[in-house]
């Protein structure tokens, strides 16, 4: 049985991961990079998507420590749509759909949202 604070420290650390890679994506998109020639492309790619695996499977965890439901707790569903928005981030990035001058400042925005979404608990 893993402990609230366990799953509280794999949640924060594998976003502080996932995020520091897709800064180095976004940094590259904004310089005019490609993905053709990122040099560590698939490092970033296994980071990414270990970062945000970890991040599910301990935000799932600390919801079954702490009783929140989605029926009642609609705040979930924006974290939700966060986690989703950060995994589609690099491909959105690389299709040129992010503007290249604005892809760190959306990433903020989305990490910045989730985070005000569990502070706050809004809704």
């Amino acid at each position: 049985m893993i402990s609230y604070q366990i799953y509280s420290f794999i949640h924060i650390l594998s976003l502080m991961v996932t995020v520091g890679a897709l800064a180095g994506i976004a940094f590259h998109v904004m310089q005019g990079g490609t993905k053709a020639n990122l040099t560590n492309r698939k490092s970033l790619a296994i980071i990414h998507g270990v970062g945000l695996m970890l991040a599910l499977v301990a935000g799932f965890g600390m919801i079954a420590r702490t009783g929140y439901s989605f029926s009642t707790s609609y705040w979930l569903y924006v974290k939700l749509v966060c986690w989703l928005l950060l995994g589609a981030f690099p491909a959105l990035a690389y299709k040129n759909i992010l503007p290249k001058w604005s892809a760190f400042v959306i990433l903020m925005t989305v990490v910045g949202l989730a985070v005000w979404a569990v502070t706050f608990k809004p809704f």
